[in-house]
């Protein structure tokens, strides 16, 4: 074949194209599309359910045709922009300008019959400009409650301890020590209006447990400190219904430490649809971590005797395990957090971080090492455990609009005509904002998601 007549061919023939930059000419192009689907069949079911996965990978196959006195430089060139790793722009005769991603193998072709002429066909699928990667990501949960059981039977021990060493001598403290549970039940009943919790506290008693202290037996610390520690895990566990949990009589019972099931009448904590409010478990971390400032208000005891040395003591330990039971209850929360943006999961942990921090510090005064080393471990794992869920939620700006406006209409504006995300993104911003009528989104700041700005 003359060199006038492989022109000419080619300029009749012949589109241009390129990958990388890289030109080439195309004679023609395949492309295949569809959706995925998975066929499933049944016995004694003579047609079978095929279920739709959504669409599927746009592939596209090139036969690229290289001419001139230059083909080898041509051909080398191309290869290696075939051989190139990651999304690639690719000029199509057809489809223009689009982003692909080179898959399979490439194969050139050679040929006596066609002097100054190559044929290197690949196979490449459209891709988006940023390709979204795979991130590994272990999954804390276990490890968290792991951790917090460990700080629960650090606190017990040593509080457990200085307890008994006071209140089984002298059995007329261990009186006045209950007497700081009517105090511990009116801020833990607080923490639960706070948590938006106080509807299912009526329902379900939130310290039916506070039966089981009129039934302890007299310098019985060990039981006191446990029904103590269950006393503000009820909060806790109202938010755990929300996760789906359902705790019985003897299951609360015996949760409360090991206090014997059937001595008190614990009610059942069931979901009841309509009680727990949407965000019950991050709302309950604010209320708990709120506990770690308690502090009985009865007057100081002054030390002048032995036994009044035994009363601060007493005191002092009540305050510290109700400052502990509610970080560490915090902290157990993390898994089920219901947070919807990466500024609600940072809130949380200062919140839950501060928390610990402040019952550690406790521990070292009370020289409870064992408990100040459970402590500060949970406090470790709960920060990893939150930094890594707030990496993967939205971020939140403040936006103002500058007048009145439907919440669809604003998340148009905000979002972009997909019909799709317009409508859920509108509802996000009534739910997020607290907005009274979704027709009438008020000219004010506003939290909005990111990316959609």
């Amino acid at each position: 074949m003359g060199s006038g007549a492989v022109i000419g061919w080619a300029g009749i023939h012949l589109r241009p194209a390129s990958l990388r930059g890289v030109g080439f000419a195309v004679e023609g192009a395949d492309a295949q599309f569809g959706r995925k689907t998975a066929t499933h069949d049944y016995p004694l079911k003579d047609l079978p359910w095929v279920e739709d996965l959504g669409r599927a990978n746009r592939r596209l196959t090139i036969e690229a045709t290289l001419v001139g006195d230059d083909v080898i430089v041509q051909a080398q060139a191309l290869e290696a922009a075939i051989e190139t790793a990651g999304p690639a722009e690719l000029v199509h005769p057809w489809y223009g300008t689009v982003m692909v991603t080179v898959v399979e193998h490439g194969r050139t072709r050679w040929s006596s019959r066609e002097h100054r002429v190559a044929r290197i066909s690949f196979t490449c699928l459209r891709t988006p400009v940023s390709v979204p990667q795979p991130v590994a990501v272990t999954d804390g949960a276990a490890g968290l409650i792991a951790a917090c059981d460990e700080a629960v039977g650090g606190v017990l021990a040593g509080i457990g301890d200085a307890l008994g060493e006071v209140l089984g001598p002298a059995e007329a403290l261990f009186g006045e020590a209950t007497a700081l549970i009517g105090e511990v039940t009116g801020v833990v009943e607080q923490a639960a209006a706070i948590a938006g919790l106080a509807r299912l506290a009526a329902t379900d008693p939130l310290l039916g447990a506070v039966g089981l202290f009129a039934k302890l037996a007299p310098g019985d610390a060990w039981a006191f400190a446990t029904g103590l520690y269950g006393l503000v895990r009820a909060v806790g566990r109202l938010s755990d219904g929300y996760g789906g949990m359902r705790w019985t009589t003897a299951g609360t019972a015996a949760a409360l430490g090991g206090l014997a099931a059937g001595t008190a009448a614990v009610p059942v904590l069931a979901r009841a649809d309509g009680l727990l409010p949407a965000n019950a478990p991050t709302a309950t971390i604010t209320a708990l971590t709120r506990l770690t400032g308690f502090a009985s208000t009865a007057p100081a005891v002054p030390l002048t005797t032995a036994s009044r040395r035994d009363q601060a003591t007493a005191r002092a330990a009540t305050e510290r395990l109700v400052t502990s039971a509610a970080a560490i209850e915090a902290a157990r929360l993390v898994p089920i957090a219901d947070w919807d943006s990466r500024t609600a999961a940072l809130t949380s942990r200062g919140e839950i971080v501060v928390a610990l921090g402040v019952a550690a510090d406790g521990a070292v005064a009370a020289g409870d090492h064992r408990a100040w080393r459970a402590l500060t471990a949970l406090r470790a794992t709960a920060y990893a455990r939150i930094t890594a869920a707030a990496v993967r939620l939205p971020a939140v700006v403040a936006y103002r609009p500058a007048t009145v406006l439907p919440s669809a209409a604003l998340a148009h504006r905000l979002y972009g005509d997909d019909p799709d995300a317009v409508f859920v993104r509108a509802a996000d911003l009534v739910r997020r904002n607290r907005v009274a009528h979704p027709a009438f989104v008020p000219s004010a700041t506003l939290e909005v998601i990111a990316d959609a700005r």
